[in-house]
């Protein structure tokens, strides 16, 4: 089936950026120790913008203890969420390996589960130190448009191509996993969801640490029937089980990061 091929920008969204916030927020590679806590992470908004929270917090910039955002958007997935909600419509990835448009075990939104929480930063709209229902401090610029490549940019991910170049999400792991034509044969490109893999752990303190083993079912989201790929399956926001930058959640060195997965 054809979903999502239209990339509608909503009223909801462009309400969340002021007139002076409209320059953007270059985003320079943030040094960081893998598997240490999402304060010492990129996603410690205060030591990205300008101006940080009034209180110095860093869960505040997505989450609160009470009057979280209520949004039709992620009614199925809202971890108390206080940062403005991207309410967008993105065309999948689309490939002669992977129909994104096609696949009858794809989501009808793609960005189910924690995927559309991450685009409220990633989307290159939406201003990254806007919370708890306020505008972004002055100063702060409004999107993540630029990133250290000076290229494409990781900060506004889905700005101008959607998802359409970007590795598909939202979707039946287990589905495309059984019909996958990656590697000439019917489901041998792909892993089963049970399969284990391990991956040595940088945590320290109260963080995990070590080697551990894991199954791929584990990064998945599961919607209750489901195991559905998502971003958050490929990166801990939250920097505690990661080994590598970039809050990947296995090491990119002889590519384990991809062959966590693809059996190649």
């Amino acid at each position: 089936m054809n979903i999502m091929k239209n990339r509608i920008l909503t009223v909801v969204c462009a309400a969340a950026l002021s007139a002076g916030a409209l320059a953007g927020v270059a985003l320079a590679k943030q040094t960081y120790t893998p598997g240490t806590g999402v304060s010492n992470s990129p996603h410690n908004i205060n030591n990205v913008v300008t101006n940080g929270d009034e209180y110095g917090r860093v869960c505040a910039y997505c989450h609160t203890p009470h009057h979280a955002i209520v949004s039709g958007a992620i009614a199925e997935y809202n971890p108390l969420w206080s940062h403005q909600v991207n309410e967008e419509t993105y065309t999948p990835y689309a490939s002669r390996t992977f129909d994104g448009g096609s696949v009858d075990n794809m989501q009808s939104d793609p960005l189910v589960g924690p995927s559309r929480l991450c685009m409220s930063c990633h989307d290159g709209v939406i201003a990254v130190s806007q919370h708890y229902g306020t505008a972004p401090a002055a100063g702060n610029g409004s999107a993540a448009v630029g990133d250290n490549w000076n290229e494409i940019s990781v900060g506004d991910l889905a700005f101008g191509e959607g998802l359409t170049n970007d590795h598909p999400i939202g979707f039946d792991y287990d589905a495309v996993a059984s019909t996958d034509k990656g590697n000439g044969t019917l489901g041998s490109g792909i892993k089963a969801a049970n399969t284990q893999f391990s991956v040595t752990l940088a945590g320290t303190g109260v963080n995990y640490a070590g080697t551990h083993d894991r199954k791929i079912s584990d990064l998945m989201y599961n919607n209750g029937s489901k195991n559905i790929m998502t971003c958050a399956s490929c990166h801990d926001v939250h920097n505690n089980e990661n080994p590598e930058d970039y809050l990947l959640i296995n090491k990119q060195a002889g590519s384990q990061i991809c062959l966590t997965c693809h059996k190649k």
